[in-house]
């Protein structure tokens, strides 16, 4: 048979070692689950953030073009203005035109007349180079809406402007006639990428097929963005090499419908990144108070379970040694106590047997004892009941009593006495 073999780890330790292995795993599993729905949420909820954003930049763009139809359709149906466009004279035009220009438009906003052909007269107000263009080419993309007014993006030489084209009709024979075109616009530069970004703590970048227009983020960020931008057009994530930005791309239609360039708002994951880092080292710290408070409350009840184990495997050790007068104390009424009860019962068992087995010996050896007597003594007996017979049966003189060897009949006597005996 086998000896068992015992590892040479105690049982308390190899309980405390399992414990914080599981402890370990359950807390991993768990923090890895909860940082994942964390970072799910804030994902999500910087995606919804972009939403809200583009929604912002939505209202604000429609807010401006808004603004400049309506100044435009107000300049429009002026007396003074349209007696000016009359005239036809470039001067007269533009010092009319300028001067009620100058009260109801933004102030960054351009304002340029030009003839149905999209041939620049006046330019009334603005710095931007498209202020001091000859020809117009959105002039004959927008002629074939009109009479309706008509607004959109504009890109020309490498900028990008919002505009609204409204066409001035006058009354003639032949009905209305076309005299002068109205061309209001905000160029989309710096300052109104920033406005945008102040307005909804956003990042924009607007870009053209030429490249990009304008951006808030710095020219490094803005070069690694454009390149992840050209990889996954269609993507929600962007990264510069150091930031990750959630993204919302809207394609910017032009006045006759197409797409001109496109708008990415970008929304930076650096903050969320810090609050889950700070999370993650709180779920570290509490990992390591739980995994300690856990070891500690592990080891106490280990120890009370482990001590009466240890006290019944001393006894065990001293009942191998033929000890059978040790006995367990039982203080619960669990199966630790119903095993300790156990095992004093089994060691009293073991105890009156051995009380029993002793006696029972004993008493053999009486019984041996007591046989061997009798056989020892069941001769001289024997020769003596036989002389007693004879003394008593037989009338003998006293000469043949005393000091007379017993005679052939007496053997006899004595013989048959014996085998009575016997």
């Amino acid at each position: 048979m086998m000896p068992l073999r015992y590892s040479s780890f105690p049982l308390l330790t190899k309980i405390l070692l399992s414990t914080s292995v599981a402890l370990t795993i359950l807390f991993a599993i768990t923090g890895q689950i909860v940082l994942h729905n964390i970072r799910q949420t804030v994902s999500d909820g910087l995606e919804e953030e972009v939403h809200h954003s583009f929604q912002a930049y939505t209202s604000l763009l429609k807010s401006r073009a808004e603004l400049l139809s309506s100044v435009s359709r107000i300049m429009a149906t002026l007396p003074e203005v349209r007696l000016a466009f009359s005239t036809g004279d470039r001067a007269t035009i533009q010092d009319t035109a300028k001067e009620m220009w100058s009260k109801i438009s933004p102030s960054n906003a351009m304002f340029l007349v030009t003839d149905p052909q999209g041939k620049v007269i006046a330019s009334l107000s603005g710095s931007g180079p498209m202020a001091f263009e000859k020809q117009l080419d959105v002039v004959p993309q927008a002629a074939t809406r009109f009479p309706d007014q008509s607004s959109g993006f504009y890109s020309r030489n490498g900028d990008l402007y919002h505009v609204s084209v409204t066409p001035v009709y006058i009354d003639s024979t032949r009905g209305p006639a076309l005299l002068n075109v109205l061309v209001a616009g905000i160029q989309v530069d710096a300052l109104v990428a920033q406005e945008l970004k102040e307005q909804t703590a956003s990042e924009y970048l607007f870009m053209t097929p030429r490249g990009v227009i304008t951006t808030t983020l710095n020219p490094r960020a803005t070069a690694a963005v454009v390149e992840n931008v050209k990889r996954a057009p269609g993507g929600h994530r962007v990264s510069d090499g150091v930031v990750q930005y959630a993204r919302f791309s809207q394609t910017l239609a032009g006045i006759n419908g197409t797409p001109v360039g496109e708008i990415s708002i970008l929304r930076s994951f650096a903050a969320a990144q810090s609050r889950i880092a700070s999370l993650t080292t709180n779920i570290i710290v509490l990992w390591l108070i739980a995994i300690s408070v856990g070891l500690g409350m592990t080891y106490l009840m280990a120890r009370r379970i482990i001590e009466p184990v240890k006290q019944l495997d001393r006894a065990a050790a001293e009942v191998a040694r033929q000890n059978y007068e040790i006995e367990v104390p039982a203080y619960s009424e669990d199966e630790i106590g119903r095993l300790a009860r156990t095992f004093n019962m089994m060691c009293a068992s073991i105890r009156q047997a051995r009380i029993d087995l002793i006696r029972q010996e004993r008493i053999s050896t009486i019984g041996r004892l007591s046989g061997s007597i009798v056989h020892d003594l069941r001769n001289p007996l024997a020769a003596i009941y036989g002389g007693a017979e004879m003394l008593v049966d037989a009338d003998l003189p006293p000469a043949h009593v005393i000091g007379s060897r017993p005679t052939s009949i007496g053997r006899r006597a004595a013989s048959r006495s014996s085998c009575r005996i016997c």
